[in-house]
């Protein structure tokens, strides 16, 4: 995943996303704030918009497919202008 920090999009790469994959942004505390299902699973990569909703701060993104984890949660640092 990069740019990290980012300010309004992330990319994201990997060759074990398939149909039925979700990315999911939540707050330290564990409440999901945005979640979103990735376009054409056929992509190595994926830039996604970060919506406006989400403001300045640390955030941890997960990767799901059918609800289930997809590795480990990385820590996404939000610094919009």
């Amino acid at each position: 995943m990069y740019p990290n920090p980012t300010n309004d999009k992330i990319n994201i790469k990997g060759s074990y996303l398939s149909e039925n994959c979700h990315l999911v942004i939540c707050d330290l505390t564990g409440k999901i704030q945005h979640r979103q299902k990735l376009p054409t699973p056929h992509l190595l990569e994926y830039e996604i918009s970060l919506p406006e909703s989400l403001e300045n701060g640390l955030f941890l993104i997960q990767l799901e497919r059918e609800k289930k984890p997809l590795g480990e949660p990385k820590k996404l640092l939000i610094q919009r202008n």
